[in-house]
């Protein structure tokens, strides 16, 4: 298995993990990517949606910008970074 499909068996891995809520499975494997590439933002992204699930406002917003600054294209981390400020806003 080259580097890609290795990468993106490990993203769909994630993805399956953090819809089925098992968070430890789709940290390891957003990790995984990110061993094999440093540069790709969707681990990120995902991350963010992790951290966002357990009350982590302030993490899941830094790495919802660091998927947005590594190019990241989709909605979904703009729409996810805007859901963290508005948590964070109702906290202060």
């Amino acid at each position: 298995m080259n580097n890609k499909q290795s990468v993106d068996a490990h993203l769909s891995a994630a993805r399956v993990a953090l819809e089925e809520k098992r968070y430890q499975d789709a940290h390891r494997e957003c990790m995984a990517v990110l061993q094999i590439d440093a540069n790709r933002p969707e681990p990120l992204h995902l991350l963010g949606l992790l951290a966002a699930d357990h009350n982590n406002f302030s993490k899941a917003l830094e790495l919802q910008d660091r998927a947005l600054a590594m190019g990241h294209t989709p909605a979904a981390p703009h729409a996810q970074a805007a859901r963290c400020l508005i948590a964070l806003s109702r906290r202060s």
